[in-house]
């Protein structure tokens, strides 16, 4: 007897979410929706990229390749070995590698909504792309094809912020960063309705929802176990926090949900990476400064700090935005902070780029064995003194492909990402407890996988790769996979046959066929 095969894919992204948290609030019946899922479908753990970051993760779930393959490990990438600069991750890393473009090319209908660093969004054959939020520059909504973002912004309510940033300064007021939270989740439902309702209307939907990772980051010391719950306090919040959740359930989860099981769409539920309590942050630049590995231009690392103190203030007070916008270019150029202007290259071999701060990035000018060991030598001991179990990573050991070299030599991880790592000079070798108090929340390497639908078989305690998403999107699909993707589908839990393989290329002229045909 042959499987029953889905009518399409519906990916549902929640950022940051994990298990940890959605486990005691489906046993506290705060989630309905994933519980009954969860009850009868098929879930465990999707391991995340290293690093665990929004940026790279996000790629890899769209894409099913590994940072080598991509160049991409965090919301910045180098567009050559040589470069000391960053550009943002967008559109371009995304475009004719994504399962959705993939699709396209097939002649399936795809919506895209809120995918994290698609920006700007680009035109999708027989179907659409919704960008906003996280990696858009502009506080608004952007979409291909245009009409779409106008039907959009008839259902947001008054108040609707695309991103609630944590550490505002202006949600150093929890309860008004759960209101905002509560607005923002306010207008998703109103989006998801109107996703339901066009879900027949396309083969597949892949939609992310990014609060629950600004919530967790905002707070974990309140909704989870943290060391510092009793000191940082707000606790008298967790019921109010627990109900964010609960809305999420009912009122974006549940109607895309419904609509896909009576369009018998398979569902997919993910995230980029999990949370845990966040303690620490460890000063790597510090560290190499020290031990005379990363030499700097001494004034210029007193303007730099001067400055970096200057620019997280207007940003916490939220008007750092609105000033960029007013100030003249030029006084934009003398006013701007870069780690690149600081290290003096001339006689620095390692160098730093201005990654995020979740983990440390090293860069090497010349291959040198003896300056590596030199290099981990000292991250390690300056992270014995302070307690902290650091991996010091080679690029080789973590990643493979084409663009390999774009990559850091070194990749520096502390406290299985429960302490941050700092490529700036705006923080000592140690410092203890969080962030800050609107940072308790840190990443984990494990994030959720979720699988109900057509053909799936129930399981549970399942542990899969993030690599694997996009060729079991494909898969369900029934379109063949390209075949360098770094994890096969999902075989044992929707068994559709043998997945077909071809070469990437093979997709790239199925398109120029198309094309020259309409």
């Amino acid at each position: 007897m042959q499987p029953q095969k889905p009518k399409g894919v519906v990916l549902l992204g929640l950022d940051g979410a994990t298990w940890s948290l959605l486990s005691r609030l489906e046993r506290d019946s705060r989630i309905p929706t994933i519980k009954r899922l969860k009850s009868r479908g098929a879930w465990g753990r999707l391991r995340s990229t290293d690093p665990a970051i929004t940026g790279a993760a996000w790629l890899a779930i769209a894409t099913g390749l590994n940072p080598g393959k991509t160049g991409v490990i965090d919301f910045f990438r180098r567009d050559r070995a040589d470069s000391l600069s960053l550009r943002p991750v967008s559109a371009v890393d995304y475009r004719g590698k994504a399962f959705w473009d993939l699709a396209s090319i097939e002649e399936l209908r795809y919506g895209v909504m809120f995918y994290p660093m698609l920006y700007p969004p680009y035109p999708l054959q027989g179907g659409f792309i919704v960008s906003g939020g996280i990696g858009v520059p502009s506080d608004e909504v952007l979409s291909q094809p245009p009409e779409v973002r106008d039907q959009l912004l008839g259902l947001l309510p008054s108040g609707f912020r695309l991103v609630v940033e944590p550490r505002s300064r202006i949600y150093s007021d929890l309860g008004r960063f759960i209101e905002d939270c509560a607005i923002h989740i306010k207008g998703l439902g109103r989006i998801s309705r109107w996703l339901a309702a066009r879900l027949g209307d396309i083969d597949g939907l892949a939609y992310v929802v990014s609060v629950t990772d600004w919530i967790q980051h905002r707070a974990w010391h309140v909704i989870a176990d943290h060391p510092l719950s009793s000191k940082l306090g707000e606790r008298e919040y967790r019921g109010r926090v627990e109900e964010l959740y609960t809305m999420l359930d009912e009122e974006v989860i549940c109607p895309v949900v419904e609509a896909a099981e009576a369009e018998e769409k398979l569902i997919m539920m993910v995230s980029d990476h999990g949370f845990q309590a966040h303690y620490g942050v460890f000063g790597l630049a510090r560290v190499l400064y020290k031990h005379g590995l990363l030499h700097v231009h001494t004034v210029r690392l007193l303007r730099y700090r001067l400055l970096s103190m200057v620019k997280g203030f207007l940003r916490r007070i939220g008007v750092a935005e609105k000033l960029r916008r007013r100030v003249p270019g030029g006084v934009r150029k003398i006013a701007r902070t870069r780690l690149e202007d600081v290290i003096d290259y001339s006689k620095s071999d390692v160098y730093l780029l201005a990654h995020s701060n979740l983990f440390g990035a090293i860069y090497f000018k010349r291959k040198d064995g003896e300056l590596e060991e030199a290099v981990r030598r000292a991250i390690i001991e300056e992270a014995e003194k302070h307690g902290i179990k650091v991996e010091v990573r080679r690029r080789e050991e973590l990643y493979s492909g084409p663009l390999l070299e774009l990559l850091p030599d070194l990749i520096v991880i502390a406290n299985e990402y429960a302490t941050l790592v700092a490529n700036t000079f705006n923080y000592p070798i140690y410092k203890q407890g969080v962030l800050d108090k609107q940072y308790t929340g840190a990443h984990h390497r494990d994030g959720i996988l979720l699988i109900y639908g057509p053909g799936v078989k129930k399981a549970e305690g399942i542990n899969a790769s993030i690599y694997s998403v996009a060729p079991t999107v494909l898969y369900a699909h029934g379109l063949p996979i390209p075949d360098d993707v770094d994890e096969p589908p999902l075989k044992t839990l929707i068994d559709l046959g043998e997945p077909r393989y071809v070469k990437r290329i093979a997709y790239r002229i199925r398109k120029l066929r198309r094309t020259r045909h309409r």
